[in-house]
């Protein structure tokens, strides 16, 4: 007897591999402590540094992850093509170069929004002390509220709402002090909340089947801001001063 339609895809279904629920846990406290750890490290190098410009932490960071990106994407190209398989269970897919070109238009899209999202969070992280910019980014929950209502007519449910009123209120109470001294700082935050919150809906709109992987969107990233950066900042003269770090 043929097996119906409903029976084939329970069984695709059920031989998909599974995370279990611990995993998922600590993949998510993984992100959170890693996140945390880079407004840290950020905000230690601008100080010990004497970094004036957040464009020389960009260009370093655009620089390492084309190199590592560029790295993996080749040895999975030429050396063995069935390599990373074993991290692809946990949404972690390194493509090859061929099929990372293929998806050109897409990812430089999503590229382009990650880079405006980025810029804004150095900028303010250097004009902020690292405890409000923490707090200050969890409302953006609230611009992803507002994003979400006016590209896609979503309603949040009261539950939601609640929940963010608090979040907020909690934000407004713990800068208040600060707000005369430190606006611009609060502006470029909320600027970063927006662009995260407009990179997550256009992500999940243009790119909703997954067919761009996050390390592809991450490889265009870095792809695009590196000459960037490498331009902008040889007319400021900060890669004069990136250069005097390393070499002198």
């Amino acid at each position: 007897v043929e097996k119906t339609k409903p029976e084939e895809k329970d069984k695709n279904k059920n031989s998909s591999p599974e995370i279990s629920l611990v995993v998922k846990g600590l993949m998510c406290l993984g992100y959170m402590f890693s996140s945390s750890l880079l407004t840290f490290l950020n905000k230690m190098i601008y100080t010990k540094f004497g970094l004036k410009s957040p464009l020389i932490l960009f260009l370093v960071q655009c620089l390492w992850n084309f190199m590592v990106c560029s790295m993996l994407m080749s040895y999975k190209t030429f050396v063995d093509q069935k390599a990373f398989t074993s991290v692809e269970k946990y949404g972690i897919r390194i493509t090859r170069i061929d099929e990372t070109l293929g998806k050109a238009k897409v990812g430089c899209m999503l590229a382009c929004m990650f880079l405006i999202q980025v810029l804004f969070g150095l900028y303010s992280v250097k004009l902020v002390n690292i405890p409000l910019f923490l707090t200050f980014r969890r409302c953006c929950i609230l611009a992803t509220i507002v994003v979400q209502f006016a590209v896609q007519g979503t309603v949040p449910n009261q539950t939601l709402m609640l929940s963010t009123t608090l979040i907020v209120l909690g934000s407004v109470v713990a800068g208040y002090e600060s707000f005369n001294t430190d606006f611009f700082g609060y502006f470029l935050i909320w600027c970063n909340n927006f662009a995260t919150a407009i990179q997550t809906v256009m992500t999940s709109k243009y790119n909703e089947d997954k067919r761009v992987t996050p390390f592809e969107v991450n490889f265009y990233f870095a792809a695009l801001g590196l000459p960037l950066m490498v331009f902008i900042t040889a007319q400021t003269g900060d890669l004069k001063i990136l250069y005097d770090i390393f070499f002198n």
